[in-house]
């Protein structure tokens, strides 16, 4: 399967955790770079391997939210000296230590959402794939854990799909939550009402809502409950 022709069916194969060692160094150098950099995302990679990769500055971001990469990498990693989004996928990384990944959630300045193709080397498919800015906001916003600015400054993206992703999404608050449920696009709004954390109460106020999509949207989803 890591040989064949479907790219996709390589891709599943490169983030399997339990895709042999063997078969996830191969597709390292698969030519599709989405397939490439899942597999040097994957845990189940060879420590010696990830070493290799991270003294070559081969695959960091994919490496950096790898929860096998070594803590000494992480570390530099997450320096303030390095690319933002190298800082922020360490931040992410469950096996960065926790005072560190709560450090840099703190410090992160809110310029991700200006990250274009090509900004940082060694940048994993995602950011050089065209409309690479909001997929990656896309990404960010379907993540569990995120600094209290980021998702703030995703709830209130200018484009209706990553407000989709974080209405959906756990990360959100109760307040933005509630903000999203009356969004100016349908697809938010009807995204933000079915979070389970939403609460009845804030429904039934939003049924009143003047705005008469808002109400309306708020009475079908109440109907469906």
């Amino acid at each position: 399967m890591a040989r064949d022709r479907n790219a996709s069916v390589r891709r599943r194969v490169a983030a399997n955790i339990i895709a042999p060692p063997e078969q996830l160094a191969s597709l390292l150098d698969d030519k599709d770079p989405v397939v490439s950099d899942a597999a040097a995302a994957n845990p189940s990679l060879v420590p010696a391997l990830i070493e290799q990769l991270a003294q070559e500055g081969r695959f960091l971001h994919a490496l950096a939210r790898n929860p096998s990469t070594p803590a000494h990498w992480l570390d530099r990693w997450g320096r303030v000296d390095q690319p933002e989004t190298l800082q922020w996928w360490v931040a992410q990384n469950p096996s960065a230590r926790t005072d560190f990944a709560e450090r840099k959630a703190r410090t992160l300045p809110p310029r991700l959402t200006s990250v274009r193709p090509g900004d940082e080397p060694g940048n994993g498919a995602l950011l050089r794939r065209k409309s690479s800015a909001v997929e990656l906001r896309k990404r960010l916003a379907a993540l569990p854990r995120m600094p209290a600015w980021l998702v703030e400054e995703l709830a209130q993206d200018e484009d209706h799909r990553v407000r989709q992703e974080m209405a959906a999404g756990g990360s959100v608050t109760a307040e933005l939550l509630e903000k999203l449920a009356m969004d100016e696009n349908e697809l938010v709004r009807a995204r933000a009402m079915r979070n389970t954390r939403l609460s009845r109460d804030v429904l039934e106020r939003l049924a009143l809502h003047s705005n008469a999509a808002i109400s309306g949207d708020a009475e079908r989803v109440l109907d469906e409950t």
